[in-house]
């Protein structure tokens, strides 16, 4: 715990970073807009993007909630 604090005084933090890559912002917003089609089946759209399931549904909510405040502005 002594290295934490230290790394801290020093202005560093550990930790992964929040949110998605740009790569990953632009599979989200695709997954989204191929969702809305109802010609395509979730399974057809994960290995259209090969990303996973829960990454899947990670993704909708994520553009959910982008779009959801795009149209609030």
């Amino acid at each position: 715990m002594a290295g934490l604090k230290a790394a801290r005084e020093k202005g560093r933090v550990g930790g992964r970073k929040p949110g998605l890559s740009a790569k990953n912002k632009s599979k989200a917003y695709a997954a989204y807009t191929m969702s809305k089609d109802k010609n395509m089946n979730v399974s057809e759209i994960l290995k259209v993007l090969k990303i996973s399931k829960a990454s899947y549904y990670r993704y909708i909510e994520y553009a959910k909630k982008k779009i959801d405040e795009k149209e609030k502005k």
